[in-house]
């Protein structure tokens, strides 16, 4: 059945409305990295720390190219 956060397609072919439900491409994705963060065994806790590094060297990387 439909449930009350599901999504749908609306067409009208002639007199007619026929609904088709629509799963988001943004769905898929955040489950699959959801599913792909709690296999590894990692928290939001990890991932925002890595994200501070990154961005750390990105910077450093990112200045020194610019100062050369």
């Amino acid at each position: 059945g439909i449930g009350k956060e599901d999504v749908l397609n609306v067409l009208k072919i002639g007199d007619v409305l026929i609904l088709v439900p629509k799963q988001l491409a943004g769905d898929v994705v955040s489950r699959k990295i959801e599913a792909a963060i709690k296999k590894k065994g990692l928290t939001l806790d990890n991932l925002l720390k890595n994200l501070r590094k990154q961005r750390k060297k990105y910077s450093r990387e990112a200045y020194a190219k610019a100062k050369a």
